[in-house]
C-alpha cells in the first residue's frame, strides 16, 4: 500500500534512453509537518504494548492494517525492525548480541543534575558521569536498553476520523513535482 502511492519514473540502468524501464521513485520522501507532530488535538498518546506490530495496532486502531505505515510515518519511524520495540525475546538476542555475557555489565553511571528538576519520569533530570562522582549511580547493560525501548513503546495515533485526508494529503504532497 505504502509504496503503491510512489510516483514512478523512467530509469535507465545504461544512460541510453532506448534502454529505460518503469520503476518506483523510492528515494521520494514526505515529511510530517511539525504543526501536525505538535497537535496533541489530532494525535493521541499510546503505549505500544508487548507483541504488537504496526500491522496489528493499524488493524485495531484503523480497522485495517494496510494502514502500518501511517503509523510509522507519523512517529518518524524509519526503520520497521529497529525503530519499533523488541518483543521480550528479541530484546534478551539484543542484549546476549551487543553485550555478550555482560548484559547485566555496568553501561554508564549517572547522578541527579545540579539544576533543574530533581526527578522525571524520562531521566531526563540524570547525566552521565564518572564512576567516581559523589552520588554516581550504576546504569547496567539492560537497563539503558531497557529505557530505549520504554520510550519506542510511547508513539502517537492518528485520530482515524483524520485518516482519509491524511492519507490523501500524502499523496498530493508525494505526486507533486520534485524541487531540484
Amino acid at each position: 500500500m505504502y509504496f503503491s502511492k510512489f510516483p514512478k519514473l523512467e530509469y535507465s540502468a545504461t544512460g541510453k534512453t532506448t534502454d529505460t524501464k518503469i520503476v518506483t521513485h523510492l528515494l521520494r520522501r514526505v515529511a510530517i509537518k511539525e504543526s501536525l507532530d505538535d497537535d496533541m488535538k489530532l494525535m493521541d498518546e499510546y503505549i505500544i504494548k508487548e507483541g504488537e506490530t504496526p500491522e496489528n495496532l493499524s488493524h485495531k486502531h484503523f480497522g485495517s492494517a494496510k494502514y502500518h505505515w501511517v503509523l510509522l510515518l507519523t512517529n518518524n519511524i524509519t526503520d520497521r525492525y529497529f525503530g519499533w520495540p523488541l518483543t521480550q525475546l528479541d530484546f534478551e538476542n539484543m542484549l546476549k548480541d551487543k553485550y555478550g555475557a555482560s548484559g547485566d555489565g555496568v553501561h554508564h553511571y549517572e547522578v541527579v543534575q545540579s539544576s533543574g528538576p530533581a526527578t522525571s519520569t524520562d531521566f531526563s533530570h540524570l547525566i552521565e558521569c564518572n564512576s567516581d562522582e559523589v552520588g554516581a549511580i550504576v546504569v547496567s547493560n539492560r537497563e539503558y536498553e531497557n529505557r530505549i525501548q520504554d520510550e519506542k513503546r510511547r508513539i502517537k495515533l492518528l485520530d482515524p476520523n483524520l485518516l482519509t485526508p491524511f492519507v490523501q494529503e500524502f499523496e498530493r504532497v508525494l505526486n507533486e513535482p520534485s524541487v531540484a
